[in-house]
């Protein structure tokens, strides 16, 4: 099996983008095949890098929308702004060679197009498939207050009292 084609996929801030970069970075250094794709405006800083990038438009005019920085509408703002750009990522990944196995490390606002991405991909074993870096929730810690058996019936067997009369704990 050859080895995966990682597809760094990021939005945003150059706060964003340079986290992916290095990540992409050390792939490459490790002899994977790198494609980052992000707003075209960051191509002068991966440039440098000699990663294969691929500019996404970014509409700059939402860094002066008002409610950019509003606690509750400021995601929305985002949300819409970053819709035309990812968009683009999966005509991107349908153009990619069918056999190659491809794996999507994505900026969490891509995560949509990334399981659209491999919703489309066509499944044929292990060789077609595309692993969604990131993209599972990790496994969740059991819950803290799960009740313990006996632990419960020694409690509910107590007394305590209430407003000065003595009830059955529950």
């Amino acid at each position: 099996m050859s080895a995966p084609h990682f597809v760094v996929v990021t939005i945003g801030s150059a706060g964003d983008l340079f986290p992916f970069m290095r990540v992409a970075l050390a792939l490459r250094e490790q002899g994977h095949r790198v494609t980052m794709l992000g707003p075209s405006q960051h191509g002068p800083y991966v440039a440098p890098t000699g990663l294969d990038f691929h500019g996404l438009p970014a509409d700059e005019a939402v860094l002066d929308h008002p409610d950019l920085w509003h606690p509750t509408r400021g995601l929305a703002v985002v949300w819409r702004a970053t819709r035309p750009a990812m968009a683009q990522v999966p005509a991107f990944v349908a153009a990619l060679p069918p056999e190659e196995r491809i794996v999507l490390l994505v900026h969490p606002l891509a995560l949509p197009e990334a399981d659209l991405c491999r919703a489309r991909r066509v499944h044929v074993g292990q060789r077609h498939r595309i692993d969604q870096g990131l993209s599972k929730a990790p496994p969740q810690p059991a819950a803290r207050h799960q009740r313990h058996p006996a632990r419960h019936r020694i409690r509910s067997q107590q007394q305590r009292i209430v407003h000065g009369r003595q009830v059955r704990r529950r």
